[in-house]
């Protein structure tokens, strides 16, 4: 079977192909069908950068997003009917709370 073909299914045992992954979803996907970690049988070696090709991207492009969404967020807060010594008092203490992306 395929990853696509086997989401969202469970298996009792799988034989995974990690050579032929082309994203880490894909290997998530292949990985979690079976119940017990000694369920899965790896079929072949791979490279770790298959398992790690994606992620920093990955992850740099998440924190992009929280970031967005913490930016978003705070602006909504500040004028969202507080007065001005609020809204700066406010802005002080989320801004050091904030999360910096790569």
């Amino acid at each position: 079977f395929t990853d696509f073909k086997v989401q969202g299914s469970s298996l009792d045992r799988v034989i995974v192909d990690l050579t032929w992954a082309h994203s880490l979803q894909s290997i998530y996907v292949m990985l979690s069908r079976a119940p017990k970690l000694s369920h899965i049988a790896i079929l072949r070696w791979f490279s770790s950068r298959t398992l790690n090709s994606d992620l920093q991207g990955d992850a740099r492009a998440e924190l992009k997003r929280l970031n967005i969404v913490a930016r978003d967020t705070r602006q909504r807060y500040l004028t969202w009917g507080n007065p001005k010594d609020k809204r700066d008092n406010a802005s002080d203490s989320i801004s050091s709370a904030k999360v910096n992306c790569m």
